[in-house]
């Protein structure tokens, strides 16, 4: 799979078509609270099991060979704790994702 999304990034970056990263940076023990929490509940933190977080010490970080290359490429990285991409907003409450695309 990594060769194959590598090889479309790359065709992405050749085009300049845009591309958000995204990051999914729950950690257990994280303080935030959801629906989801509440369907798998505490069971399997201890062991890594349990698919709300991500573990280890880079688990939230883009893998290198499709992380982005410049400044202008970090600026459209989103660090998400929703599963909807259209629910993450900046500090001020603001939507990020909409505006990005809308802005294209």
């Amino acid at each position: 799979v990594l060769p194959n999304v590598a090889k479309l990034l790359a065709k992405f970056r050749a085009a300049e078509a845009p591309v958000v990263w995204t990051n999914w940076v729950r950690t257990p023990g994280d303080g935030h609270y959801g629906a989801l929490d509440r369907f798998y509940g505490p069971e399997g933190t201890t062991n890594a099991e349990n698919p709300m977080y991500v573990y280890g010490k880079d688990a939230t970080d883009t893998l290198p060979s499709l992380a982005p290359l410049n400044d202008d490429e970090y600026s459209r990285t989103i660090r998400s704790l929703h599963l909807s991409k259209f629910a993450d907003r900046d500090a001020r409450g603001e939507l990020i994702l909409y505006p990005l695309l809308k802005s294209w």
